[in-house]
This record gives structure tokens, C-alpha cells and sequence, in this order.
């Protein structure tokens, strides 16, 4: 008798959005997620993806943050104080 799994155990993480009547393309990110590699993310990557989404709706989105632990580092909430003044949501963030 042999003995399978149906299932193999697996972890993906991934960022997406919908805003508006848009669907932002998804991203992978790294298996190991750190404040850096979530910084390039949104500095390098994202205005790559929204490149489709009007800048007037750009100028006032907002962004919601989870608690994974890349979104708590100081480098990160400096550049979201200065990207996104007063626009971004978290627990310790400017909105709760």
C-alpha cells in the first residue's frame, strides 16, 4: 500500500488592488517579506502598476496596511508620512 498526499503544503503572499472599476494587476512578493523589499514595492514597483489608474484618482487613494511585521519598520512609515500624508491605515498609523 502506498501512502499520498493530496495536498502538499504551500505559501504564497501577494499584493493586488481594486480600485474602482480597476483590478491592479497582482504582485508576488518575496517569501520572506522585510520593511525594505515592502519599500521597493511601493516605491519602485507600484507606479509601475498603476501606470493604468488616472492620476486623479491616484492623488487620493489611500492605503490600507495588515500587520505583517515588514509594515512596522520606521523606514516604512517615513516614507508613507511622506508619500502618502495622513492617507494610510494601520493600527499604530495615522488612522487607526
Amino acid at each position: 500500500m502506498v501512502t499520498m498526499n493530496d495536498q502538499l503544503q504551500f505559501s504564497l503572499s501577494l499584493w493586488a488592488a481594486i480600485i474602482g472599476d480597476r483590478f491592479v494587476e497582482p504582485f508576488i512578493l518575496p517569501q520572506c517579506l522585510t520593511g525594505e523589499a515592502y519599500l521597493h514595492l511601493l516605491w519602485v514597483t507600484l507606479p509601475s502598476l498603476l501606470e493604468e489608474v488616472p492620476l486623479v484618482v491616484q492623488i487620493v487613494m489611500w492605503l490600507l496596511h495588515g500587520d505583517a511585521p515588514a509594515y512596522f519598520c520606521i523606514t516604512m512609515q517615513r516614507h508613507l508620512d511622506n508619500v502618502l500624508p495622513g492617507r494610510w491605515i494601520r493600527q499604530s498609523g495615522p488612522v487607526a
